[in-house]
């Protein structure tokens, strides 16, 4: 009878561990790649100080203080 209840403890283990592998493989093929950034350098003007940030390709960068935006490539 032991035997028996570590044979099925045995296929239930490995039963357990195929789906968790084939949900962590789903899982993974539905991540989004980090998105491509690109430098945005704001001159300083009356309104603030100068400043340089990143942000993701294809947005329209706009700056705080006013400036119109430059955008440096990465």
């Amino acid at each position: 009878m032991p035997t028996l209840a570590i044979f099925c403890l045995g296929i239930m283990a490995g039963l357990t561990l195929a789906i968790w592998l084939l949900h962590e493989r789903d899982v993974a093929s539905t991540v989004t790649p980090p998105l491509r950034m690109q430098r945005v350098l704001c001159h300083p003007t009356s309104l603030g100080a100068g400043y340089e940030y990143p942000a993701p390709i294809g947005t329209t960068p706009q700056c705080r203080n006013g400036a119109p935006p430059a955008v440096l490539r990465p």
